[in-house]
């Protein structure tokens, strides 16, 4: 006797105990051993998708209420297949780029469609609506309202992953009163939107080095040989990141010698240590905005959450700036 096809009720279940094993194995994503779940793990999900499109269990003529409390899980799937697909090693990265990109874009839709999130998709900043490139100087304001945007989704972010941990897990949930599982399956995808808005701009970053590297390879460059060119062809005397070396005594860590490297030296270590990703563009003043914002959230962010180690940081700096008043180091313009 043939055995009973699965549910999708089953199948999605599956999918997602093997998602939270995942989540929470040891294993690096480079792993064989973590490979092969990861793959099972997509095809019950690729599964589960083509299931919900057989039994046409969505349609955009109804809103989020109207959808039965035991379907709501399943507008996750896309989300869950963009994020299974970005930790794919065995394909070629710039497919999987692209797979992924489908996936969240895909999840976005829907949810807009339902009218769960007022947010615009994100789109390349390369590109504006109608494909062409843009350029120009840097919006502040759109930067600014960027910015304010972020802020916005960290918090929401924070709130609603501690409600969902008040609430327990899944399987917790499954087995209390409908109204709850409504409330729990609503929260994981607003806590996936926003890991959604996160995740596209990160696709679009790499695609866009992975396009320049390639273009570089074709050309027969090699980005090492031609630093170490440059630094032999422009010697540059040593020069001292005085302020860094004032802030780094102040916060304890403190400089055993003064620096010695030339600055193409400098910037080389910082790309080897990873601490330094190569543009397809000259740094402008925009991505030095860009950067400086992104260092400006985080310092809210760790102070906003009461951070310790950044609330004695930001203390301590301030401290030193009381202590040291601007212009006290500058010896040859006294006046």
């Amino acid at each position: 006797m043939d055995e009973k096809p699965k549910k999708l009720s089953a199948v999605f279940d599956e999918a997602w105990e093997v998602y939270e094993q995942l989540e929470n194995s040891e294993l690096s994503t480079g792993d064989g051993g973590y490979q092969s779940q990861l793959s099972k793990c997509i095809q019950l999900l690729e599964q589960s998708t083509l299931m919900v499109n057989e039994l046409m269990l969505f349609s955009k003529n109804e809103t989020a209420e109207e959808i039965p409390s035991s379907d709501i899980r399943y507008l996750l799937l896309p989300g869950l297949l963009g994020d299974l697909t970005m930790k794919i090693t065995t394909d070629e990265r710039t497919d999987v780029l692209h797979r992924a990109e489908v996936y969240w874009r895909d999840f976005l839709s829907r949810c807009k469609c339902y009218d769960l999130t007022e947010e615009d998709i994100p789109e390349e900043p390369s590109k504006d609506k109608t494909g062409n490139q843009t350029t120009g100087p840097p919006n502040l304001r759109a930067m600014e309202a960027n910015r304010a945007a972020k802020i916005k989704r960290y918090k929401e972010k924070k709130e609603v992953e501690e409600k969902l941990k008040s609430l327990g897990t899944w399987k917790y949930v499954l087995t209390k009163d409908e109204e709850m599982q409504r409330e729990f399956c609503f929260l994981m995808l607003k806590n996936w939107i926003n890991k959604a808005l996160e995740e596209l701009p990160a696709i679009y970053q790499e695609s866009e080095m992975l396009e320049y590297m390639a273009k570089r390879k074709e050309r027969g460059e090699d980005f090492e040989q031609a630093a170490s060119k440059d630094s032999k062809q422009k010697p540059m005397k040593p020069f001292v990141l005085l302020r860094d070396k004032l802030q780094a005594q102040v916060f304890g860590a403190g400089y055993p010698s003064l620096p010695t490297m030339t600055l193409e030296e400098f910037y080389q270590k910082e790309i080897d240590e990873g601490k330094i990703q190569l543009d397809s563009r000259n740094p402008t003043p925009q991505k030095e905005a860009e950067h400086k914002e992104a260092s400006e959230i985080k310092k809210e962010e760790e102070i906003e959450t009461d951070d310790p180690a950044a609330l004695q940081k930001a203390r301590e700096w301030d401290d030193w700036k009381d202590d040291h008043r601007r212009g006290w180091g500058n010896r040859d313009n006294m006046g």
